[in-house]
């Protein structure tokens, strides 16, 4: 049998049917009352065929219950007996019926006018029914079906086939027949009826596109379908309804046994990447088995079924190519699973409660799910290809409303309404009795599953053709989650009562790469005894008749580890690569889709609703109450949630901690809800991530606190009242702190991969629009603006809105911070001291918020820094002075805001303005003082250097360790003994004993009951910290709470006569203060060299100390530095020099503060080493007072000499020693006045200089390079001379550069003699006429490619005005223009003949100071901002010129008017 269903020829039928349709209407018209009896008739056989149908499913459903089918079945017997007994016949062989059917092939073809689309083929159809007198036999099979893909080129051609040879379909049904009698004594073994059902395994292709195509097939037909649809079901959902309670009272009185056996082969369906794609998913459903058996318990009849789910999994793989029934290779996702359910129905459970009516046991043993990267890009191309291809059906017309059965009452169908009064009252009639107890369980449940376990693998790799099963290789494991022990049990009541109980042992999280120094637990339960016997989750829910809900949730301790590092290849993980054939997809068709998804967006009608006056909507006073009081505890206790630095190396690395714990409580009683919350101990900290270094660093990045929640809600009138309080936050920011955010940033950038889409929208796409010029016509249907235009103007007219009278429930927010500062600290690690202090307060109400929102805050506010020098808080936001009870006190400034909306219903009077419908207003009574001081500006410069530090991760310098945590430390490097003893201030020690303070030894001190304030004190502060020191027979205390420098007469004079003087130091190191005992000179190496001060004494040289590379300085002891002549001698430390020749006294260092010593090699005494000496002096205060009284003087040792090549290309020295200097470096030189240095560099050609040494020299000087090969070839640079550092410096510049940015070759010339351009230079441009006689002129030329070129001296004047000319290739020169005027662009013009050329002169200053920069620009310049390459052209001429896409180009005007383009 073959049926070719076109889609052309079935439109032809649509079209007949409605025009029949048409024709029988306008037979009602002409002749009702035949139309009349037509349509009786056709009532009376459709009620007829409907009460049929009804009997079938009531004989199936009762299979033989009841008195009249009792009676029937009787009588069947009786006459089967008789006509046995006469025939003397076996009743069993009798046959009432039999029927036998089969149908060899059909066949059906759908396509369109194009031709065929789909086939689908039915093979082998077989039925058998035999109906004897004491059962029916049914026995029903398919062979065969297949459903294929006609269109041409088609990739998967069997969209449905049967996998094996198997028959997809065979059934066999037995009902037995017996009597009232029979039933009573049928055994276990006995059923009513008997069910076997085999099903062969289908393969199904998913193709979006065919099924797009089938919808588009049917949408002609769908509308009407529908509505047929729609009706008939209106039709017969009384009857229905009625069937359904006749089988549910059947049901009730004498329940079947129902045998079943049943084996489902469930499907297995592919679903390809695309429609030409062979990479497919696969999901096989595996293999169901049902079975069910019968048993007595409790004298309860009970139906136990099982059903059975086994080998269930899925893969993604490649078939072979044209054959969707074999797979070439594939991969798992889903290992094969099995699943048990066991159901027990207790079928007396009417009479019989002790058993529930349904028990449900359930169990999985396991789920492995695995995904690699190359499966999670195939189920992305898989989303955006097979599921997005082809073009849907336009949306269905929306139906008519179906006929009410109210509507059907009304208009006489009066026989339905007493038929189901009838039914309504046979229930009611059957349901009287003494009433049963409600407590019973109605159904029991247990499901259980072991484990599941997910996990990524990192293999970007496809899979091979012709590999077979492809197992995942271990070592590209990237990461797994592990879910075990889950449990859900409960129960439900015949009241409704419910009680659910949910378990989980376990849930981890974990890393599995190999070769990895990483952490691989990433979250688990805590360790530790109590916590591993605890479940991670527990959950139970209780609802009792009522609808009173109990919840209870409790959670385990756990840790969550977050690894920047691995978040970011992670995040990698999920970006998929573009689709093999994105590349291929022409730009004119992603244009085209664009813009028609843009319009698609623009063109949609939005909802539109007839305007009416407002009304209002009346609403009872007072609400209804909810269903049911709310129970609702739990609590969540010690989670950490922790940020590690680096990952890669755990035991060194930094980390965030983020720890709380949360409880929640919330009952009902005497009608009020009340919720309590709580969030305790938050805290941040930063410290080690290993455990065991924790100890060493504790940085309370957040200082605890506690937030706590109230909710109390009146179920009667719904009232609620809502309260927030948090104590302090305390929240503190350091360099450390932005440091470790700052590398966790860069851990996670660096290792994520951004994706590259190549449908990205940013991407360009220029799209094309034909006729865009033209007129067109649109449909006014399809924009808005068009539809609902009012046609007559409405006086009064006002929108439509639901104006809510206002609700007489109270509604109340309260929320407060007690205190809200923000410190910002400076220091490292745990020892930071904070500098800037941010201190607030909040608290604020609610009110009325779903009708008239009131809302009222007040926030205190106070911002002060902490003055180092001076130890002291000083204010930025000054306290405000106020009076409270006639006593003035300090306050901090204080804002207050309002928000107030009105109601929709408040109206304004006439000819006022309309009220607003929220009013917001801030106040702030208090002028706010802000005091900026230069203490403060210089904080904020180092507070932004140090984050700004942090933030690109360069560490501090390492500072020098200072023992113990007192506050202050004094350090001894006087050369002298020192004893330490205790003030009124100060105190060394408890018992009062004298503390030696040994020389280079330091000594903690304590300051008696002082504790640094935090914050601005409004209080005098009366702080002191006095020193009392006991040395050489004298007693001495000074205070040393200010960081700063005074001297300490000493009982001694030198022979020189001077003073013996005790400098006390006081620093600020790593916020705490040290007091360093020292000298009036100390000395500061600054060159490579350690080197040792020697002090004379006498005849004899003493070793005052060593000191290294910008080390910390060397104080020179006091017996050392007090000599008869103060002399000091220099030598390097390393036994190879001898000590200086000449000496320096520190007698001397007012008249002399910079000096040259020489120390001769000892093997040779023409080598030798020098050093500059720079005394830098500091003023140092009296004991008491701020009087100056001395002088401390630091003596800085520097390389004689340090030379710094400041042009764009390397220098060579010759003499006196050789190396080679890039351009921007520098490099100590060991020469001194009276040497001399030989340069050479390559600039177009080898240049030499000399440069002479000399101890008077100028700041600006000229030095000649002179050609090797011509001598008359010169260049004249600049030398600087410096000293601003102290140190000597030598600096080689050329006085400009000139950049060509043009694009086109340039000339510069000298305009004058004195100009800036040398006399001779290797090019010649052009000759000219000055005068009265030819004079050559020369010039430097310049191409676009070479950038910078050197505009040397014109000679040995470097103070001379500099001015120049410059043409475009060879056009006319320029007007003279000035090079000296840095910081100024000037506009220059080259006439030609064609042209003007007109030039932008740029000339900036380069970060030396010395040399200018010197840029030629086109003077136009086109901006393209655009995604493209443009061309642009003057009007009327012939040459484009291409301006680059987000670029800028030249653009030379051949205009010569003043106004051009």
């Amino acid at each position: 049998m073959l049926h070719y269903i076109k889609f052309g020829a079935l439109a032809e039928i649509k079209s007949f049917g409605e025009k029949l349709q048409a024709e029988i209407a306008e037979l009602h018209k002409k002749d009702p009352e035949k139309a009349k009896e037509f349509s009786d008739n056709l009532d009376r056989v459709n009620r007829k065929i409907s009460r049929q149908i009804s009997e079938s499913m009531l004989s199936i459903a009762s299979h033989g219950s009841g008195k009249k089918k009792d009676e029937k079945i009787k009588r069947q017997v009786r006459r089967g007996e008789k006509s046995a007994a006469a025939a003397k016949v076996d009743i069993s062989r009798i046959i009432d019926m039999y029927l036998n059917a089969h149908v060899h092939s059909l066949n059906v073809d759908i396509g369109f006018n194009e031709g065929p689309d789909t086939s689908l083929k039915i093979s082998d159809i077989t039925s058998t029914v035999s109906m004897k007198p004491k059962d029916m036999t049914v026995t029903a099979g398919l062979r065969e079906i297949t459903m294929k893909d006609e269109t041409p080129n088609a990739l998967h051609k069997k969209l449905l086939s049967v996998g094996g040879d198997k028959e997809v379909f065979h059934m066999d049904f037995t009902q037995y027949n017996r009597t009232a009698e029979e039933k009573k004594h049928m055994s276990l073994s006995d059923v009513d009826m008997s069910v076997k059902i085999r099903f062969a395994q289908l393969r199904f292709v998913f193709l979006n596109l065919w099924v797009n195509r089938m919808l588009t097939w049917i949408h002609p037909f769908q509308a009407e379908a529908a509505l047929a649809a729609q009706q008939a079901q209106v039709a017969v959902s009384e009857k229905a309804t009625e069937t359904a309670q006749n089988v549910k009272q059947i049901m009730l009185e004498s329940p079947p046994r129902l045998h079943l056996d049943i084996k489902l082969a469930a499907p297995a369906i592919i679903v390809p990447r695309i429609s030409t794609s062979n990479d497919v998913f696969l999901v096989n459903l595996g293999q169901l088995e049902l079975r069910n058996a019968f048993e007595k318990s409790n004298n309860a009849l009970i139906d136990q079924m099982t059903i059975q789910l086994s080998d269930m999994h899925a893969s993604v793989g490649v078939l072979v190519d044209g054959d969707s029934e074999k797979i070439s290779s594939n991969t798992p996702l889903l290992k094969p699973i099995s699943f048990s359910l066991s159901l027990f129905r207790n079928l007396n459970f009417s009479q019989i409660k002790d058993l529930p009516e349904l028990a449900v046991k359930a169990y999985l043993p396991a789920i492995d799910v695995s995904m690699s990267q190359f499966d999670y890009a195939l189920m992305m191309h898989t989303l955006a290809g097979n599921l997005a291809e082809g073009t849907p059906p336009p949306p269905a017309k929306p139906l008519p409303p179906p006929p009410r059965i109210g509507d059907a009452e009304a208009n006489g169908g009066t026989e339905l309404v007493k038929k189901k009064s009838g039914v309504e009252e046979k229930k009611a009639s059957d349901t009287k009795g003494p009433p049963l107890p409600k407590n019973a369980k109605r159904i029991v449940f247990k499901f259980v599953m072991d484990k599941i376990h997910a996990g990524l693998y990192s293999s970007k790799r496809a899979i091979e053709s012709n590999k077979g099963n492809i197992e995942r290789n271990i070592k590209d494991a990237f990461a797994s989650m592990k879910l075990q022990g889950l449990l859900v049990t409960g129960y439900m009541q015949e009241d409704n009562g419910l009680d659910v109980a949910i378990t989980l042992d376990t849930f981890s999280m974990s890393d599995e790469r190999e070769g990895k120094n990483t952490i691989k637990q990433l979250m688990d339960k805590k360790p530790g005894k109590q916590n591993a016997e605890q479940k991670f989750v527990q959950l139970k829910f209780n609802q009792n008749y009522r609808g009173d809900k109990d919840i209870i949730i409790n959670s385990s301790a756990f840790f969550l580890f977050l690894s920047p590092e691995f978040l970011g290849q992670l995040a990698s993980f999920f970006v998929a690569p573009p689709p093999p054939e994105a590349n291929n997809v022409p730009p004119e068709f992603i244009a085209k889709k664009r813009f028609a998804e843009q319009q698609a967006a623009l063109t949609a009608t939005p909802t539109t609703t007839t305007s009416k006056p407002k009304t209002p909507v009346a609403t009872p006073d007072v609400p209804v109450a909810g269903g049911g009081a709310l129970a609702l505890r739990g609590s969540i206790q010690d989670i950490e949630i922790i940020l590690i630095e680096n990952a890669l190396n755990p035991k060194n690395s930094q980390a965030l901690i983020l720890s709380f714990s949360a409880v929640l409580d919330g009952e009902t009683k005497d009608g009020k809800q009340k919720i309590n919350g709580q969030v305790k101990d938050l805290q941040i900290v930063s410290t080690y991530f290993a455990e065991e270094m924790r100890h060493l660093v504790n940085y309370y990045v957040l200082n605890r606190m506690n937030i706590l929640l109230d909710v109390e809600i009146d179920m009667e009138t719904q009232d609620q009242i809502v309260s927030g309080k948090i104590d302090t936050v305390h929240l503190k920011v350091s360099p450390d702190v932005i440091r470790l955010l700052s590398a966790v940033a860069t851990q996670f950038s660096e290792h994520r991969i951004e994706g590259v889409d190549t449908h990205d929208p940013k991407k360009p796409i220029i799209a094309k629009y034909p006729n865009y010029w033209f007129k067109k016509k649109f449909n006014r249907h399809e924009y808005w603006w068009f539809s609902d235009v009012a046609e007559e103007a409405i006086e009064g007219f006002e929108p439509q809105l639901d104006v809510l009278p206002i609700p007489k429930r109270m509604e109340k927010a309260v929320f407060s911070i007690d205190k809200f500062i923000i410190t910002l600290e400076v220091g490292t690690d745990d020892d930071t001291v904070p500098m800037i202090l941010l201190e607030s307060t909040l608290r604020s109400t609610a009110a009325n918020w779903s009708s008239r929102l009131s809302c009222d805050a007040e926030m205190k506010l106070q911002i002060s820094y902490y003055n180092e020098k001076f130890s002291v808080w000083e204010p930025i936001i000054e306290p405000v002075l106020k009076e409270k009870h006639g006593v003035p006190s300090w306050e901090k400034w204080n804002v207050t805001a309002k928000v107030r909306s009105a109601s929709e219903d408040e109206d304004s009077e006439e000819g006022a303005a309309a009220p607003p419908k929220m009013q917001i207003s801030i106040d702030a009574v208090d002028v706010m003082n802000i005091t900026v001081t230069k203490s403060l500006l210089n904080l904020l410069t180092q507070l932004s250097n140090a984050f700004e530090k942090a933030a690109k991760q360069i560490s501090p310098p390492k500072a020098r360790p200072l023992p113990g945590t007192s506050p202050y430390l004094i350090l001894n490097d006087s050369g002298v003994a020192v004893k330490v003893a205790n003030s009124d201030s100060l105190k060394v020690s408890e018992n009062g004993d004298l503390i030696d303070a040994t020389h280079g030894d330091f000594v903690e001190l304590n300051i008696i009951g002082y504790q640094q304030p935090i914050g601005l004190q409004f209080s005098d502060d009366t702080q002191k910290a006095e020193l009392c020191l006991e040395l050489m027979s004298t007693t001495r205390e000074i205070n040393v709470m200010r960081a700063e420098k005074r001297a300490m007469r000493l009982p001694k004079q030198a022979p020189s006569g001077r003073q013996w003087t005790l400098v006390v130091d006081t620093n600020i190191e790593q916020s705490r203060r040290v007091v360093t005992l020292k000298s009036l000179v100390s000395f500061l190496n600054h060159t490579d060299t350690p080197l040792e001060i020697q002090s004379l004494r006498d005849t004899t040289l003493d070793l005052c100390g060593i000191i290294e590379n910008d080390d910390e300085a060397l104080n020179v002891p006091l017996p050392l530095l007090y000599t008869p002549t103060g002399e000091f001698f220099i030598r390097p430390a390393n036994d190879q020099y001898e000590s200086s020749n000449e000496s320096f006294s520190w007698h001397n260092l007012e008249t002399k503060h910079r000096g040259v010593v020489r120390c001769n090699l000892s093997s040779d005494e023409r080598q030798c080493l020098y050093f500059d000496l720079v005394a830098i002096e500091e003023p140092v205060l009296g004991e008491v007072g701020p009087n100056q009284v001395d002088k401390q003087w630091t003596i800085h040792i520097y390389p004689p000499m340090v030379l710094r090549n400041l042009l764009p290309f390397p220098i060579k020295v010759l003499e006196p020693m050789a190396f080679t200097l890039e351009g921007g470096d520098e490099i100590p030189v060991n020469v001194v006045p009276g040497h001399r240095m030989i340069y050479t560099l390559e600039y177009e050609e080898s240049y030499t200089a000399r440069l002479d040494i000399l101890e008077e020299r100028t700041e600006l000087d000229c030095i000649t390079f002179v050609a090797d090969k011509d001598a008359n070839k010169k260049l004249h640079l600049g030398i600087h001379w410096s000293t601003q550092n102290r140190r000597l410096d030598c600096q080689l510049y050329a006085p400009f550069w000139l950049v060509n940015n043009t694009n086109k070759t340039l000339c510069y010339m000298e305009p004058t003699s004195s100009g800036v351009l040398p006399k001779t230079s290797s090019c010649r441009c052009s000759m000219s006429r000055r005068g009265s006689h030819n004079k050559p002129e020369y010039c430097i030329k310049h191409e676009p490619n070479n950038n910078p070129i050197l505009l040397p001296f014109a000679d040995k004047n470097v103070a001379s005005k500099k001015k120049a000319k410059v043409k475009v290739g060879n056009s006319a020169w320029s007007d003279e223009f000035p090079l000296d005027t840095a910081g100024t662009a000037a506009r220059v013009i080259c006439p030609d003949e064609l042209c003007q050329y007109e030039l932008t002169v740029d000339i900036q200053v380069c970060q030396s100071g010395l040399t200018k920069v010197v840029s030629f620009a086109p003077f136009y310049l086109c901006h393209n901002d655009s995604k493209f390459d443009m061309q642009v052209r003057e009007p009327g001429a012939s040459t484009w010129t291409l301006v680059p896409a987000e670029a800028v180009a030249g653009i030379w005007p051949m205009q010569k008017e003043k106004r051009k383009l």
